[in-house]
């Protein structure tokens, strides 16, 4: 009983200091519930995919769209954590922390359902090459992977790479 209490008050302690995204990118947020309406609902697994697909779903072009998602999935993949004691006093490796594991768990579930649809959906309003490659390319990413993160990232400076067909030219 005194962790649910615990527990509900940094809930709340928390959600105040949390920025409110309707506020902080209010377009993108409203495309956002839209594409995916779960996301209505603020939960702790899914407020970082929430705020990151409202800024994505912001973007001025899909290049922009992209250069988010790279942003935002290299701050989560590679930032180191920090190490934490378990309650005997022993150093907890955070790499094969098994609380930490059950969270990126959950958030990376909540990004596959919330930020790749959004990246997807800026595709769509941008047609082009670029836009095209890069849909090719959201089917195989896989959130978990670094090496999956590499090949998204060449992925995107080979479509960077690619002249931009236009209707008036027939891509000439």
């Amino acid at each position: 009983m005194k962790r649910a209490l615990l527990f509900g008050f940094l809930l709340v302690a928390c959600a105040a200091e949390i920025p409110d995204i309707r506020a902080t990118h209010p377009d993108g947020y409203g495309r956002l519930v839209e594409i995916v309406p779960q996301c209505r609902k603020l939960t702790l697994d899914n407020y970082s995919p929430r705020h990151t697909a409202s800024e994505i779903l912001e973007a001025q072009s899909p290049q922009q769209a992209t250069e988010e998602m790279l942003f935002h999935w290299e701050k989560a993949e590679f930032r180191r954590p920090a190490t934490r004691h378990s309650a005997a006093g022993t150093l907890i490796d955070p790499v094969n922390d098994p609380v930490r594991t059950a969270i990126r768990k959950a958030a990376v579930e909540a990004a596959k359902e919330i930020v790749l649809p959004a990246l997807f959906a800026v595709y769509r309003s941008f047609p082009g090459t670029y836009s095209k490659t890069m849909s090719a390319e959201i089917e195989r990413v896989d959130l978990n992977s670094k090496l999956s993160f590499f090949s998204f990232q060449e992925a995107y400076a080979r479509a960077m790479a690619i002249p931009e067909s236009s209707p008036a030219t027939g891509g000439k």
